[in-house]
């Protein structure tokens, strides 16, 4: 498998929980949840051991700073519970070196967030999301 559809997997996996629709019969729902939210997917390796991340959506900002440096890729969300509606948010991803805080890798980008009913378009719940890459020369790209 190719990185970059390794990337796509992983970006869809933490945008979106993809299951079965609907069942056959009107209100039989799987019971998939899912999140309103903005992710970002990066190659561990391109960026330092120990890094600080923090990713931006709008005014809503989570830090991660545990990152497996034996896992191929590393991911980062921010939940936006008021989301209900396609819209376009300003999305931030920064990178810090671990030891001076100074800044590695810091990227910004305007994304509509889209449509996902994880269950189908009959059930419940009808998400907003966007899922982003960091790349270190290009900057924030969908990840689609």
């Amino acid at each position: 498998m190719t990185a970059e559809r390794v990337v796509r997997w992983v970006v869809a996996a933490a945008a979106s929980v993809t299951v079965a629709g609907c069942g056959e019969e009107p209100g039989i729902c799987t019971l998939t949840d899912a999140d309103s939210q903005a992710s970002v997917v990066w190659d561990v390796p391109q960026f330092p051991a120990g890094a600080l991340y923090r990713l931006c959506v709008d005014q809503v900002c989570r830090d991660a700073t545990r990152v497996d440096r034996d896992a191929p890729f590393g991911t980062i969300s921010v939940f936006l519970p008021e989301a209900t509606g396609e819209q376009r948010v300003t999305v931030r991803f920064r990178v810090a070196d671990p030891v001076d805080g100074r800044p590695v890798y810091d990227r910004s980008a305007r994304v509509t967030l889209r449509k996902s009913t994880p269950n189908g378009e009959r059930c419940g719940p009808t998400v907003w999301q966007a899922g982003l890459r960091a790349d270190p020369e290009r900057g924030l790209l969908d990840a689609r």
